[in-house]
């Protein structure tokens, strides 16, 4: 639920980011969250690799800008404009593309193999329904890296993070910063 882009390594003086909006997908796989691994599937987005739902190697992967149930994201798509969103709405959600290469701070990683710093990173197993959508350790021949860990994990202080849930926001919680890579189909020794 926690992203902040640190810096893009475009070119000099630019802020120029490769973003994409869609809707989200009435079953997403999951809940989605700010941070979250997306890919598109026939024009929406869904958690990569959800359960139900493979990520091929190679398929190009998102950084949700924002959640599914995001007030914005749900009056894009045409959720109304009141304080109750409307039921049917379905989300149009942004998502920040993974190249090219980004520094980003986030708590979206499913495990502590993942937070160790030289760790190359890829997308969790959709057979773990708590690993869709987050960043986990790169094992396997033929698995797409995403990122590499640059930073180890490190409690931060988030506003929204819950400290009471229903009740109070504002907790710390441990985020790594990844720099974000594509590499398809990436071979290990």
């Amino acid at each position: 639920m926690y992203l902040n882009v640190l810096k893009p390594l475009t070119g000099y003086a630019s802020m120029g980011q490769m973003d994409k909006s869609a809707p989200l997908a009435a079953s997403p796989g999951g809940t989605v969250e700010r941070g979250s691994l997306l890919k598109l599937d026939n024009g929406e987005f869904k958690l990569a690799n959800a359960p139900g739902s493979t990520t091929t190697m190679g398929d190009f992967v998102y950084i949700a800008l924002m959640g599914g149930s995001d007030y914005t994201a749900l009056m894009a798509g045409n959720g109304g404009t009141g304080s109750v969103p409307v039921a049917s709405a379905q989300p149009i959600i942004t998502g920040l593309a993974i190249s090219p290469t980004l520094e980003i701070e986030t708590d979206m990683y499913a495990d502590a193999a993942a937070a160790s710093v030289g760790a190359l990173l890829t997308v969790g197993d959709g057979a773990n329904s708590t690993a869709a959508g987050k960043f986990c350790r790169h094992l396997n021949t033929g698995e797409t890296v995403l990122g590499q860990v640059i930073k180890a994990a490190a409690a931060k202080w988030v506003n929204n993070a819950a400290a009471v849930t229903g009740w109070r926001t504002g907790n710390t919680i441990n985020v790594i910063t990844i720099r974000t890579m594509f590499v398809p189909q990436f071979l290990t020794s």
